[in-house]
């Protein structure tokens, strides 16, 4: 397996600073929290104008591989699963892939997932559970679902208010290889941005399934949530 994490974002609500390089504790950055919870390769996607700050920080570990898109500006950028594909074709991948996207904290072990990926083979993702409440609110920002007996995914709604959501994606994505092709799939058929939106296209057409998870999730998407998880982590 591999795993890409997309890191190609312009920071454009932190003056600049990608949110996956973003201080958490005395330089340790969010992606390295990330990278300390994998143990395969692992391609990091960057934009033209931060690369070298993470050919400054990660090119010297044997493990990992930068793959820039060459953009400079944000008004340039393409989709995320752009990226992806390009990468995928770029470096003629052709096995099973875990795409984390750059701006995520949380605490679980991916174990939890690959126990649940390796039984069907197919596409994985892992889930949570939260109040109601937050749970509506969560689904703006991330995917909002509901899943038949199976852990088969019935329903998926990305970045809108979803009411009826149980549950909701963490930014986790694992692909077998036979299914890489779904990729290309959404994005000449539906979109090509989020990560998501293959989970909201692809679900109505092949079995998808969710793997709920225990343990502790953060998404830095604001400002605010930034300084909240800071906040959090020094009072405890």
């Amino acid at each position: 397996m591999k795993a890409i994490i997309p890191c190609a974002g312009f920071g454009t609500r932190f003056s600049g600073v990608p949110k996956s390089l973003l201080n958490i504790d005395n330089g340790t950055v969010i992606l390295d929290e990330i990278l300390n919870k994998i143990n395969f390769d692992t391609y990091l996607i960057t934009n033209a104008l931060s690369d070298h700050l993470f050919q400054e920080k990660y090119a010297h570990k044997d493990n990992i591989s930068i793959s820039c898109n060459g953009m400079f500006y944000n008004i340039q950028a393409c989709g995320c699963l752009d990226n992806i594909q390009r990468l995928i074709e770029k470096e003629s991948i052709d096995e099973d892939i875990m795409i984390i996207v750059g701006d995520i904290l949380f605490d679980f072990s991916i174990d939890q997932i690959l126990k649940q990926f390796n039984k069907t083979k197919t596409i994985t993702i892992p889930i949570k559970k939260h109040p109601t409440q937050l749970i509506k609110s969560q689904t703006l920002r991330s995917g909002g679902l509901t899943l038949k007996d199976t852990n088969v995914i019935d329903t998926f709604i990305e970045h809108e208010v979803y009411e009826q959501a149980e549950y909701i994606e963490l930014g986790i994505y694992l692909i077998a290889k036979e299914y890489l092709y779904t990729i290309h799939e959404c994005i000449n058929h539906y979109r090509h941005d989020a990560p998501g939106y293959l989970i909201e296209y692809m679900h109505k057409l092949i079995p998808i399934y969710g793997a709920e998870i225990t343990g502790n999730w953060e998404h830095i998407v604001t400002y605010n949530d930034y300084l909240s998880y800071l906040h959090r982590k020094e009072k405890y």
